[in-house]
């Protein structure tokens, strides 16, 4: 009948105080294992083990191995896999900064565009001088072709590589801070994948290139050569 005996009560005298995270503050609470374990009266039981990895470990490998041992009652998850909510979330935000960074390769490449087009009414009597020495169409177009490849790749190569520079000076001095006193970390994690830079590659140089393909076909449509025969 009385309402104070429906629970378990120790006594534990605090011996810190800790401030991670507001969701960490406000939900969790560390005690001594014997103490857990006589408090909610588990003895030997566990809800839950967290097993640590080697930094070069293979998560998958380990996981599978672990679930064969435990067996199909028990769920091995991953710290991603645990925390898929926050990590769903980061993929989103990583998704609209990659359509945003394709949107401004958009806006850069119409630069591209208009100076090749430019380029082609100033280069007009050097590519008629390349026609009447015997200069094939596609010979021109290769040309023009070749310079906007030029500029596609040297983009590319420099801004990956100033990207890349940028990122491991963040993973290896950290130059922004969480803003957090007591932040587990005191810098914005980051990390470099390979996947991520081949997709950027592939995405600013198929723009470039197909920025640059018309005009170096108009050039050869309006400069296409002529032929004469005489009797």
């Amino acid at each position: 009948m009385n309402p104070s005996e429906l629970y378990t009560r120790k006594a534990l005298e605090p011996g810190g105080v800790f401030s991670i995270e507001k969701n960490y503050d406000e939900n969790y609470i560390f005690v001594p294992l014997q103490f857990a374990e006589d408090l909610l009266n588990y003895g030997n039981k566990r809800t839950s083990l967290e097993i640590q990895t080697t930094a070069n470990a293979d998560l998958k490998s380990v996981q599978k191995k672990i679930a064969q041992v435990t067996g199909d009652n028990f769920n091995v998850l991953t710290n991603e896999e645990q925390h898929q909510d926050l990590y769903r979330l980061l993929k989103i935000e990583k998704l609209f900064t990659f359509v945003a960074l394709t949107l401004l390769i958009l806006v850069a490449s119409i630069n591209i565009f208009f100076s090749l087009m430019m380029l082609a009414l100033d280069k007009k009597k050097d590519i008629s001088i390349l026609f009447a020495m015997g200069g094939h169409t596609n010979l021109i177009r290769n040309i023009f072709l070749s310079e906007g490849t030029l500029i596609a790749f040297v983009g590319a190569t420099t801004g990956l590589l100033l990207g890349g520079s940028i990122c491991w000076l963040q993973d290896t001095f950290g130059l922004v801070g969480m803003g957090m006193e007591n932040a587990i970390v005191s810098s914005y994690p980051v990390k470099m994948k390979m996947i991520d830079f081949l997709l950027t590659s592939l995405v600013i140089v198929s723009i470039t290139i197909l920025v640059f393909f018309y005009p170096a076909r108009w050039r050869t449509l309006i400069f296409h050569p002529i032929s004469i025969e005489l009797n």
